[in-house]
């Protein structure tokens, strides 16, 4: 694949990386004469902005289709662009995901036979939830990998007594444990 770049675009013409260009005959699914063009640079405040592209512009001539990321050739002469930004951090707005690992009190509590037990992983992590009674027997175990964010899980005590119970939460280096009530 040939790449070449369009450098001194005008201040008021913006465009974008990662197009490719293929000469007439060409089937889209060779990488033969396909050229990847770039016209930059670009910055944040370029978004929105529209930029057209004309055929006449590159070597060798020809009649050139486009063809973006997963598109097939699609013209003949000028083609038009909006600029979009790449993100390429993610900054948390207090809306997304959680800062810490944390396990809430379940819900509701007392309980009879479900209730809803809620926690928040910062990260992805292997998580073990393990619920004891009151005398410390393990009644029952749940493990999964969790991607980052507040997830639940509600456990059905149909099939114990009532009673107390605790769980205790278990992802990475974090540990945590409550107490809760099954009251039939």
């Amino acid at each position: 694949m040939n790449t070449f770049s369009v450098d001194g675009v005008a201040s008021d013409t913006v465009g974008f990386g990662g197009a490719s260009l293929f000469a007439s005959g060409i089937p889209a699914n060779t990488d033969e004469v396909a050229y990847t063009i770039t016209i930059g640079p670009l910055s944040n405040a370029d978004h929105g902005k529209t930029i057209c592209l004309d055929s006449s512009w590159y070597e060798p001539t020809g009649v050139w289709k486009w063809a973006g990321p997963d598109a097939t050739p699609s013209w003949d002469g000028p083609h038009c662009f909006t600029v979009v930004d790449e993100a390429s951090d993610v900054v948390a707005d207090g809306n997304g995901l959680p800062t810490s690992f944390s396990l809430s009190q379940n819900y509701p509590n007392p309980f009879n036979p479900t209730t809803n037990i809620s926690f928040d992983l910062p990260k992805k992590s292997d998580v073990v939830l393990t619920i004891y009674n009151v005398t410390g027997q393990k009644v029952t175990e749940i493990s999964d990998s969790y991607d980052a964010g507040s997830h639940t899980i509600n456990w059905d005590a149909s099939n114990n007594a009532s009673g107390i119970y605790f769980y205790k939460l278990n992802a990475g280096d974090f540990t945590d444990t409550k107490k809760m009530m099954l009251i039939k």
